[in-house]
């Protein structure tokens, strides 16, 4: 494009010379489209009236990028009212609200739906290392109309707490339909002792737990509990996997029979309980190769 030259300061009129070197290709080199400037910057807002930004390259993008850490700000509510908000291949798409107390809202009369459109593996919903994630149906009032909470899937759904951590089902009324299994074998074995003592006389503690576990290689004998106290109750699951060996209860531990015959390859439950700590006294049940 042609450059204008000022005379600032000349005193007279340009002469047909200074005009003819000066004011050339006026008509050829003028800005006509405004995709002949690579670089271009507004003065004012942009203005589209009734028309849309878009694209004639086929199934083209329309890139909106921030600079730095900015963000893709909307002074409305309506920001996208159909279609897809993508990010670009091999990068992470994040909605990010700017206050502490702001929320991204996702409203749809029909449902909101989050898809995994990958060919496998399971679409997440999480939260930080140090944060958790809330699913609230109308705005988590408790109230008894509220409505429902529903977790729906084909293909089996499963409620899984960390390691060390408490995964707890609250409600007026909890209930579990269909065919259920619900295992609690991780949780007992974690609160049975295994006792070290195999053979010979054995005082159990309460110390250790109310439900021992004892893997007799001989036979054994049981007077009394380590440090009684009225009311204890000490369950002992003797298993006699070694061979057949007997149990002796003491004098003070009434029972129908003193002596057990614990059966091989069985599994022999005795359940003593102390009623006197200063005699002391005990009463003890049992049951032979339980099934």
């Amino acid at each position: 494009m042609s450059t204008i030259v000022t005379r600032a300061g000349k005193g007279s009129a340009l002469s047909t010379t200074e005009m003819d070197a000066n004011l050339t290709n006026l008509n050829t080199d003028k800005l006509e489209n405004v995709v002949s400037d690579t670089t271009p910057q507004l003065g004012g807002n942009l203005d589209v009236l009734a028309r849309s930004i878009t694209t004639t390259t086929t199934n083209g993008n329309i890139t909106l990028a921030a600079n730095g850490s900015g963000v893709i700000v909307s002074g409305n509510t309506h920001l996208l009212n159909t279609g897809t908000i993508a990010a670009a291949s091999g990068q992470d798409l994040t909605l990010s609200a700017q206050g502490a107390t702001d929320v991204i809202a996702l409203s749809q009369t029909g449902g909101v739906v989050i898809t995994n459109t990958g060919g496998s593996g399971t679409g997440l919903i999480t939260g930080a290392s140090s944060t958790g994630v809330a699913m609230l149906t109308n705005a988590g009032a408790a109230a008894a109309t509220d409505p429902a909470f529903n977790m729906l899937n084909g293909g089996g759904s499963t409620l899984s707490a960390g390691i060390g951590s408490a995964l707890s089902l609250v409600g007026g009324t909890v209930g579990v339909t269909g065919t259920t299994t619900i295992s609690l074998l991780k949780t007992f074995t974690e609160n049975v002792h295994t006792s070290t003592v195999v053979t010979g006389t054995y005082a159990p503690s309460i110390a250790d737990g109310t439900i021992h576990s004892v893997t007799m290689t001989g036979s054994m004998t049981i007077n009394a509990f380590t440090s009684p106290a009225a009311g204890q109750t000490i369950t002992l699951f003797f298993d006699g996997t070694g061979g057949t060996f007997t149990l002796t209860l003491g004098s003070n531990i009434k029972t129908p029979a003193d002596t057990l015959a614990l059966t091989a390859g069985g599994l022999d439950i005795v359940t003593i309980t102390c009623i006197d700590a200063s005699t002391p006294l005990y009463v003890a049940t049992a049951i032979n190769n339980f099934q």
